[in-house]
């Protein structure tokens, strides 16, 4: 009754998150290199499981955001083509921040279009 279907990426997320119980509380950040808290360790909705802080991730995003003006952010992991989930990195990152981060976002989104609806057929 209480059983679910995973997919693979649940149960590898689910293992590491075992894994990093059993083995203690810390992890080495691959950004700046430093020892951290388990509890500091940034979860991209188990798109990749990197080991990279929330701090680290968060002036990651405000560089791409504030001066690349990026939508789509890549994991900064190496060879890792997955995009950083916007709703896992909304906790670490300030309000104005993620505002503008979505305002970047839509703006992608609606001048993706090759063509668009006009409401004023004259």
């Amino acid at each position: 009754m209480g059983n679910t279907l995973q997919t693979p990426k649940e149960n590898l997320a689910k293992e590491e998150e075992e894994e990093e119980e059993s083995s203690g509380s810390s992890f080495t950040c691959e950004i700046c290199i430093e020892p951290m808290a388990a509890s500091k360790k940034f979860k991209n909705k188990n798109l990749c499981t990197h080991p990279f802080s929330q701090d680290c991730i968060a002036k990651y995003i405000q560089v791409k955001v504030q001066d690349d003006n990026t939508a789509k952010i890549e994991c900064p992991g190496l060879e890792c083509r997955h995009d950083l989930d916007p709703f896992s990195c909304e906790p670490i990152v300030p309000a104005s921040l993620f505002s503008k981060w979505c305002d970047v976002l839509c703006e992608d989104y609606v001048l993706g279009f090759e063509r668009s609806y006009c409401p004023n057929t004259n």
